[in-house]
């Protein structure tokens, strides 16, 4: 099976403008359906988050076949599915995510847990293998240099990643090899683009010299 990931970055226009893959498995993160109504939804923050976005009316109008969610309070939601992830908590009972949690991948074939990162993209890759046992995962619109929390540092508890797209791409790194070797193909479509007009570019875990995102 072939799952299209979608993030909300600017490059997911090349999915929307390929109509032939529009008949495959589809799974977005948080406020794709303003852009295109997908299949599976993953929204990694709470109602209240959303209602600060001035997103929640979209997102509680959507019908997605199934809708992900780690936090409970998006219940109420049809076909709502709560995820695991490793997270603690403090003595209020508030989750929060040490930062030796993100990107650890022994989740990856965990029953019920699922890996996790800053970028909510990066868990719904994993849902596309545990739960729809894709063979090809293809990742649209995960532009982390004009995200605007990940493009620069970012504090998680306290301790500051400077460079975090680094970070992040490295990450992304682990999983297509560990995915690779459970006979997985995850691919960036687009890349990961920034405004130099350069990519990080999964097909050769590498940065390449030149990117013709402009171009095209």
């Amino acid at each position: 099976m072939i799952v299209h990931v979608l993030g909300t970055g600017p490059s997911l226009r090349y999915f929307l403008r390929t109509e032939k893959y529009h008949s495959d498995l589809t799974i977005g993160v948080n406020t794709i359906w303003k852009q295109y109504s997908v299949d599976c939804l993953l929204v990694m923050d709470n109602v209240e988050r959303f209602k600060e976005y001035g997103d929640y009316g979209k997102t509680i109008i959507a019908r997605p076949y199934i809708f992900y969610s780690l936090y409970p309070d998006w219940s109420f939601m049809p076909n709502f599915q709560k995820i695991e992830i490793d997270c603690l908590k403090d003595e209020n009972g508030k989750m929060f995510f040490p930062l030796e949690f993100y990107g650890d991948l022994s989740n990856l074939d965990h029953a019920f847990k699922f890996p996790f990162t800053a970028t909510s993209v990066f868990t719904a890759c994993c849902i596309a293998y545990r739960e729809w046992k894709a063979k090809k995962i293809i990742v649209w619109g995960c532009d982390l240099f004009s995200h605007p929390e990940l493009s620069g540092p970012i504090s998680i508890n306290g301790f500051i990643i400077k460079n975090t797209i680094d970070w992040i791409f490295n990450q992304f790194k682990d999983l297509k090899i560990e995915l690779k070797k459970r006979g997985v193909e995850l691919r960036m479509q687009k890349y990961i683009c920034d405004s130099m007009n350069h990519h990080y570019d999964l097909e050769h875990l590498g940065k390449c010299s030149y990117c013709d995102e402009i171009k095209r």
